[in-house]
Formats: C-alpha cells, structure tokens, sequence
C-alpha cells in the first residue's frame, strides 16, 4: 500500500479495509461498522478490539473470518516453539507497537523470510514498516490479539511473580468484595491468565477455573 500525506490515512485506509471484509461475510453489519468507528475515534484502539468491546463478534470468530478470507493458517501461539533467531530479528518495542509476534525466521541464501503472527492482515503499513525495519521478507499467520499480547509477554521474558502481583488485584479475596472491574481490566485480566498459563504457572484446570471468574 503507498503512503498517502500521513499515517493517519494509512491507518484509516486499513480500518475501512476490515470493516469491509467482515460486512462480506456477514458478520457485522454498516450500524454495527459505524458504531465501532465511532467508538474507535472516541476512545481510541484497533477497529478489531472496537468490534469485540462492543460485542459485535468474538476473538476466535474474527480470526477465524480473517484466515478464511485471506487464506492464512490461523495459529495457537500458546503451542508454538517461537524460534531465537526469529525474535533477534524483531525487538520487543516493535512486536508491541505493530502487535505481531515473530515465530520464524528462514534464510535462503541471501534472502531472509521472517513469519510473524498477525491479527489484522490488512495493515499493509505495518507489514511494509516490518520489512524495513528488520530487512526481511514477511509472512503472515492469523492469531487473535489477546494471545500476541501474551505471547510477546512471555517471550520477552515478563516474570511470573509480576503478573501474579498484577492479576491478584483484578480477583476477589476473603473479605472483600469482588471488584467493579471494567471492559480493559477485562481484557488485561484475560491477558495476565494466558500468559501465566503459557508459562507453565497455571495448569488447564486454573486456566478454566479463572476464564468463568
């Protein structure tokens, strides 16, 4: 995609761009589009996270739409070995900046094709600054955004005892009231638990146990 004038056409480009794709496919409709673009320009956010805050459709549901009409493999970064070389090649700054997460990196001769996990294809601007920044080829895989998050987390090395201390004033304790907890603290809540489950610290059952909190 060329650049027009500023990233903030870029960005907006890409918006229409995927709130296109999903009105395709029937999953959202133009009242359902607009009220995400609308909450987007008053609090800010990717138009995916928009759309999931305000109910319109699930994580799995829009990666799932996204691998489908992009013809993508949609990945568990939660069951993927993230290799050294591919994390060399991306610092953590730019992993969270674009939120993607990098998986591998192949070398064929004097090119190097670094795959990176995504969750919106269509930011063409990203993937251009990606290629820019680290010289390499990008490929794509779908994730759902609350995974990379974690993933980049837990890859980039976040220690267990700091997200144990984050999560614990997120839950109720004896003797006191559940806390009023919002859709962001929600959505962090749902983050600290995959991460400390990625890393061994919370089993299956705990991870089941905590998600019906």
């Amino acid at each position: 995609m060329h650049r027009i004038g500023s990233m903030e056409v870029a960005v907006v480009v890409n918006v229409l761009k995927l709130g296109e794709v999903l009105k395709d496919a029937d999953i959202i409709d133009d009242y359902q589009l607009q009220s995400a673009l609308s909450y987007q320009r008053n609090w800010g956010g990717r138009l995916g996270s928009c759309l999931i805050k305000l109910g319109y459709l699930n994580e799995e549901k829009l990666a799932d739409v996204l691998a489908r009409q992009y013809q993508l493999k949609k990945i568990d970064l939660s069951t993927v070995n993230v290799s050294d070389d591919a994390m060399r090649a991306l610092s953590a700054t730019t992993a969270k900046k674009y939120q993607v997460m990098p998986v591998s990196l192949e070398k064929t001769g004097n090119t190097r094709s670094l795959l990176v996990a995504v969750a919106d294809p269509t930011n063409m601007h990203a993937i251009d600054d990606l290629q820019f920044i680290t010289g390499c080829a990008i490929n794509t895989v779908i994730a759902t955004e609350s995974t990379i998050d974690a993933a980049i987390d837990y890859y980039y090395e976040v220690p267990p005892a700091a997200i144990i201390e984050d999560l614990d004033e997120l839950l109720p304790s004896e003797g006191k009231s559940k806390p009023e907890v919002s859709s962001s603290d929600g959505d962090r809540f749902l983050r600290l638990v995959r991460i400390l489950h990625a890393k061994k610290v919370l089993s299956d059952d705990d991870l089941e146990s905590l998600l019906e909190q």
